[in-house]
């Protein structure tokens, strides 16, 4: 596990030093050849950059080849895509509607409660944290093989709550809190997606500036964004760094789970912004995401980048796929 973990990071690395590479040298002979009017120098480059690409195009074939056969098995996953198009911090209904959308769901594929299932539900969607959440410990008594995961919202002594809470029968429930802090709302308007620590929001958030791993199994630990924070490629890294740091035998796989309220930015070419900056740090870091949105889009991307199930936009949907595990 630990010896192909540092090569997929290897190769992210490499990827991205290459393609800076091939771009600024592009750029540097195709300028010499215009400016001396020289096609033969123009030709050469051509040629030289169409072998580099050939040659990257190869290595990235031979990459995803690698990955693939490093599987270790599927994930059974179900996204529930809430469709809450209110803006609004506050979630719409009352958690148990969706409970019940799911059990119904459930029947409806026939799925056995015994089977281990990760239920994703995107940010904001409960008000109220598990242990005083009667509806969510009134399932989990029902379904013990199914673990959930919620976008808190709430109100406490420092100020607002941004979480995501991993919830089961048989465990505590785990929270993460929201690390980077967005300008609406979270932040004055003017300032940037900045960490937490580094100004005084002008709502608390959190008394705490840690970042909590949530562990979902023994061998698969859950590295939690919320919103535009799988948009800031330092702070995958972060997390990785995290991981290492708590996982020093490297025994247990990692998942990004990421859950968001896409709904802020309706039908703008925000939401696919938001899902082709995930899709590049996955590649980049080799770690498979979930991610969840109340609007779309709500999908599971391979470690390699490639989206292996997605929901429509604009409508309420429970996405039962798998999602494959280095």
């Amino acid at each position: 596990m630990g010896t192909n973990k540092y090569l997929l990071s290897a190769f992210g690395f490499l990827g991205t030093i290459l393609s800076s590479f091939i771009f600024f040298t592009l750029a540097y002979f195709l300028g010499l050849a215009f400016y001396y009017k020289s096609f033969s120098l123009l030709k050469k480059t051509i040629l030289a950059l169409s072998i580099i690409m050939i040659c990257l195009m190869a290595g990235g074939f031979f990459r995803i080849k690698y990955m693939k056969n490093q599987i270790l098995y599927w994930q059974s996953v179900a996204l529930v895509q809430t469709n809450d198009s209110i803006l609004s911090l506050h979630p719409p209904v009352d958690f148990q509607f969706y409970l019940n959308k799911i059990e119904t769901a459930l029947a409806e594929k026939r799925l056995l409660t015994t089977d281990r299932l990760l239920v994703v539900f995107p940010e904001y969607s409960m008000e109220n944290i598990y242990p005083n959440n009667v509806a969510v410990e009134t399932f989990l008594r029902k379904y013990p093989s199914i673990t959930l995961v919620i976008g808190v919202s709430g109100y406490n002594s420092v100020g607002l709550t941004n979480q995501m809470s991993l919830v089961s029968f048989l465990n505590k429930p785990q929270l993460y809190e929201k690390n980077f802090l967005f300008p609406l709302g979270e932040r004055e308007l003017s300032l940037p997606l900045i960490p937490r620590e580094w100004l005084k929001p002008s709502i608390p958030v959190s008394s705490s500036n840690s970042i909590t791993l949530l562990k979902y199994q023994d061998r698969l630990t859950l590295l939690p964004m919320i919103c535009y924070e799988s948009s800031i490629p330092s702070f995958y890294d972060k997390l990785i760094q995290i991981y290492q740091n708590e996982n020093v035998t490297n025994s247990s796989s990692r998942l990004y789970v990421n859950i968001s309220k896409d709904s802020f930015y309706e039908n703008t070419s925000l939401m696919e912004f938001h899902s082709h900056y995930a899709q590049w740090n996955v590649s980049r870091t080799g770690i498979p995401m979930v991610r969840v949105s109340t609007t779309g889009f709500s999908e599971v991307i391979a470690p390699w980048g490639e989206v292996l199930a997605r929901t429509g936009q604009n409508q309420f949907q429970i996405l039962f796929t798998k999602v494959p595990i280095l």
